[in-house]
């Protein structure tokens, strides 16, 4: 695999500590996903605005990135070539069966990526997409911070292959070459940032050790955000994700279908992916279904999110869950599963409600409940609000600059 590297800045000197200032670590940030984009673009971008702000960062590599804050000429694009091409050679069903997107992909970003290196004090990477940056990085002194957005990936495994075993998906997510690549990620880094509690308890089940982890929620724009008027009185459950098994998406229809509410609504925000396209032709003439696909902006989501009386994420597997504080700040309840990273931040019977991964019967009592009790839905979705201004991309930025100075 190769990839064309195009650096827009010469090789950046590092800022090194000072007696009066303290630590201040110069950082260069990788990510294998655009810039300021969605997803983990967006985490990423926050990330290092975090390090910009401060006059640590020394450079962002990317295999793009949208316009923003961040100057360009801080950031150093890997443009896919060949490995594109190899991809667009294999058959799409046997890329979703062995995991081969990903691996052809972020293993060329990442081979691009170590030519593009500067003189820092911290390199931040990203799980599965930064191993050979990283062993560049260490031979030049530099120390290694880790992102993982997931719980470990054995765990992964294990949830979510006993849901396509469950609803005859025949898709695979061993992704044996990522998993290799991320242990051995794992090995080298000085400090790995998992985004949850729950994520770091599967971590260190598989004997991740405890001094390596560092917790750091993701945050929330509560400018973007924020509440506002419903437009019409109907009762309304909101999900937003990508829809697929992982999410949990199969186990709120369900509870619909059972339900059977009269004038509500369920709206399902995000792509469909393939292992739910089955279960979403047996659900989506369930009355009151909605399948809204990809929201263009992020405004126009949280608009979505104010027209909503409930939001509901019972995800199988799940680090943190942005959609989840994202909602409550717009100022409505949440109803979770455990295997949800975002439990962090939602405290049971006061903002929202956290239920038994996988219970249906769980999800329909807090549905009905809800429905039942105007009163309980607004009480709760202030206290939503007030948990995510505590929960924002600022608090984000200073528990991860204090992971950059311990480290120095």
């Amino acid at each position: 695999m190769s990839a064309e590297v195009t650096s827009p800045h010469p090789e950046a000197p590092a800022m090194r500590v000072t007696e009066n200032s303290g630590p201040r670590p110069t950082v260069q940030y990788s990510t294998g996903r655009t810039l300021a984009s969605w997803g983990c673009g967006y985490i990423a971008y926050n990330a290092a605005m975090a390090a910009f702000r401060e006059g640590l960062l020394t450079g962002v590599i990317a295999p793009g990135y949208n316009p923003s804050d961040i100057p360009d000429e801080l950031i150093s694009v890997v443009a896919a070539a060949a490995e594109a091409t190899l991809r667009a050679r294999i058959p799409y069903r046997l890329r979703v069966r062995y995991g081969l997107d990903f691996c052809l992909m972020d293993n060329a970003f990442d081979l691009g990526a170590r030519k593009l290196l500067n003189v820092s004090d911290i390199f931040h990477g990203w799980s599965h997409q930064a191993l050979f940056s990283m062993k560049q990085a260490r031979k030049l002194g530099t120390r290694l911070v880790l992102e993982r957005a997931n719980t470990h990936p054995e765990d992964i495994v294990s949830l979510v292959s006993g849901e396509y075993r469950k609803y005859g998906f025949k898709g695979r997510v061993e992704a044996p070459l990522e998993r290799w690549k991320t242990y051995r990620e794992y090995a080298l880094a000085d400090r790995i940032v998992v985004c949850s509690e729950f994520a770091r308890e599967s971590h260190l089940r598989h004997g991740i050790p405890a001094d390596k982890l560092r917790v750091i929620n993701y945050g929330v724009d509560t400018e973007v955000f924020t509440p506002g008027p419903k437009q019409d009185s109907t009762f309304r459950v909101i999900y937003c994700g990508m829809v697929c098994l992982r999410k949990g998406v199969q186990y709120l229809l369900q509870a619909w279908k059972e339900l059977g509410l009269q004038d509500s609504e369920l709206w399902l925000v995000g792509m469909v992916l393939p292992d739910a396209v089955e279960l979403m032709r047996r659900y989506e003439s369930l009355p009151g279904v909605r399948v809204l696909g990809h929201v263009g902006s992020r405004a126009e989501l949280a608009e979505l999110y104010r027209q909503g009386s409930v939001f509901a994420f019972p995800s199988v597997e799940d680090g943190f869950a942005m959609v989840v504080t994202e909602a409550m700040a717009c100022g409505i309840p949440v109803i979770i599963s455990g295997n949800t990273g975002a439990k962090d931040v939602v405290e049971d019977g006061v903002n929202g409600y956290v239920v038994p991964t996988c219970s249906v019967e769980a999800l329909k009592e807090k549905i009905v409940q809800l429905k039942r009790d105007p009163q309980l839905r607004s009480s709760l979705g202030a206290s939503a609000r007030l948990a995510a201004e505590n929960n924002t991309w600022y608090h984000y930025s200073e528990k991860l600059l204090q992971v950059y100075k311990e480290l120095i």
